[in-house]
């Protein structure tokens, strides 16, 4: 399924012309009712200053406004681990599926 957000969840990242970003899609703490869900996990391969993988949450309010947490730092290209871990972390109601031009 491919989901559509209210803001273009991109531009409330800091990211570089060399950096990456990976929408994980839509999800709430495990444990946390599914109704809850209203968070959007991202991970991030930034590459400005070497190499490092960051997994962000980004809540998004009902009229646009988000507020980014950096939930976790990784040393390196560690994006598969990176998602690993927050697929332990959060449970997913929606997932994202980047389909290439």
């Amino acid at each position: 399924m491919t989901l559509s957000y209210p803001i273009r969840l991109h531009d409330r990242l800091c990211l570089g012309p060399d950096d990456a970003v990976r929408i994980l899609g839509r999800a709430a703490p495990v444990g946390r009712a599914r109704a809850e869900a209203d968070d959007v996990i991202a991970v991030a391969l930034h590459r400005t200053h070497g190499a490092w993988t960051h997994v962000y949450r980004i809540a998004v309010e009902p009229d646009g406004r988000s507020l980014v947490h950096l939930e976790r730092v990784l040393a390196g290209d560690r994006v598969e681990a990176a998602a690993a871990w927050a697929s332990e972390r959060y449970a997913f109601v929606d997932v994202y599926t980047h389909k290439a031009a």
